[in-house]
């Protein structure tokens, strides 16, 4: 029989793949870094960083290395401070839903009772703007009542008062003055026949007051004293009318000025209610906005609560997928050399080779 020979075969020498790569596990720790609220040039450096620093086995990192990694945990520790916080946040929200459709309810009675508030108000100012106006028309037709009082019983003092001009410019001392004035002449002679003076001063009237003071004779100088005279004389009959008449006159005034004033008291009490009415419009649209406000966030509820519970299940899930990758960093920092290949086991092959029985010889032929 032939020898039982053995022999031995080795497998590969690659060692059986990891479930997940050193640069897999660092991907997915910058990818946090990469969503994160971080400051962008922080997670541009620490992204730019993280693969030389964390795919390096812990024993042989330099100091460079090592405080990148730790300026990474301190980044991952705020992220997860920030996640745990929007968390807690949002389970207070959904703790309290029932609390929040009572508030929105309570706001929205509020809007509605500073709304009818609001429109009290304004009608309030719009009926207080109606009465100045026509306050201010009454006023009018006061003031209009009291000057036509003043125009008509004032007529006749108008005139008086005129003439009494007339006559202080029509004196002696304006004669004298102006000597050959043909105004001052024609003057006098106007008020000589308004108040009848004799008709003979006033035909000599002319050529006294024209003479030279030298030329002129007796009789000039007599008819100018005459004159002068005379219009003194009418002078104070004028002013003795004017004052028979100046209270009546004083009292017309007043009332003119009375008038006047409360006119003006009115245009100012109408501005002032149309300003407020204007406010109180202004109030009633803010009021009107608020209700509106008010009325959506009630019919939003349910769906702003369902928004906020799919919310909190997002936070959660993201906190949750959070520390998988913290523990996955977690790993990376501590990274050790991977172990040395174990001995492959020797497979042993036997090729027993057995020999076929000879045949026995034939027999002789029987010969």
């Amino acid at each position: 029989m032939a020898p039982i020979t053995k022999g031995m075969k080795r497998k590969s020498e690659a060692a059986p793949p990891a479930d997940r790569s050193v640069a897999q596990k660092v991907g997915s720790v910058t990818k946090v870094l990469q969503d994160s609220e971080l400051p962008k040039s922080v997670v541009s450096l620490l992204k730019g960083m993280a693969g030389k620093s964390l795919s390096v086995v812990k024993a042989t990192r330099h100091a460079h290395q090592s405080a990148v990694v730790a300026m990474i945990a301190e980044a991952l520790d705020e992220i997860h401070a920030s996640k745990k916080a929007s968390v807690a946040q949002a389970q207070t929200k959904s703790a309290s839903t029932t609390q929040e459709k009572a508030s929105r309810i309570e706001a929205m009675d509020k809007a509605t009772a500073a709304l009818a508030a609001s429109v009290a108000v304004e009608t309030e100012k719009e009926a207080a703007a109606v009465a100045c106006a026509a306050a201010t028309v009454e006023k009018k037709g006061a003031l209009k009542t009291a000057q036509k009082a003043q125009q008509a019983g004032d007529a006749d003092l108008v005139e008086l008062d005129k003439q009494k001009e007339l006559l202080q410019f029509s004196t002696v001392s304006q004669i004298l003055k102006l000597r050959s004035s043909k105004a001052v002449v024609s003057s006098l002679l106007k008020s000589a026949k308004t108040y009848g003076f004799d008709r003979g001063l006033t035909d000599a009237l002319p050529k006294a007051c024209t003479s030279e003071p030298a030329n002129r004779t007796d009789f000039d100088r007599m008819v100018i004293e005459k004159v002068e005279a005379a219009l003194a004389k009418a002078d104070s009959d004028l002013q003795a009318q004017l004052d028979a008449q100046a209270p009546g006159r004083a009292e017309r005034a007043a009332a003119v000025e009375a008038a006047s004033h409360a006119l003006q008291e009115a245009h100012a009490a109408a501005k002032t209610a149309t300003t407020a009415v204007e406010a109180a419009e202004a109030a009633v649209g803010e009021a009107k906005k608020a209700m509106g406000g008010a009325k959506k966030s009630v019919s939003n509820y349910l769906p702003d609560m369902k928004r906020l519970l799919d919310d909190y299940d997002e936070l959660k899930a993201s906190l949750t997928a959070f520390d998988a990758t913290r523990a996955t960093f977690d790993e990376l920092k501590e990274l050790m050399p991977p172990p040395p290949p174990e001995p492959e086991p020797v497979a042993i092959v036997e090729a027993a080779e057995e020999q076929a029985p000879e045949e026995p010889a034939a027999a002789a032929v029987l010969g």
